[in-house]
């Protein structure tokens, strides 16, 4: 979706999915100028040819891997799954 294409009723719609149910009409607003600034400046920038160790494995992952990637954030008992030599 081209950021043009983007409309206030769909940013209320996301507002809505993600729990933001209290925002005004001003605050819809910021958030779709907000939002069409983030894609902008998103769009800029050159990630074709990331790799994933081009990326801090705390902030994404680009395999889609959405667990944590530090054994001490992994629910109680399953750091145990991770390769022997890994901290």
């Amino acid at each position: 979706m081209a950021d043009d294409d983007l409309t206030l009723d769909q940013v209320r719609k996301m507002a809505v999915d993600v729990g933001l149910t209290r925002l005004t009409g001003e605050h819809l607003e910021q958030l779709l100028r907000a939002t069409k600034a983030s894609r902008a400046r998103r769009a800029t920038l050159p990630v074709a040819g990331l790799l994933p160790a081009d990326e801090p494995a705390h902030v994404f992952r680009l395999d889609g891997d959405t667990r944590p990637s530090s054994p001490s954030l992994l629910p109680h008992g399953e750091g145990s799954r991770l390769p022997s030599g890994s901290k």
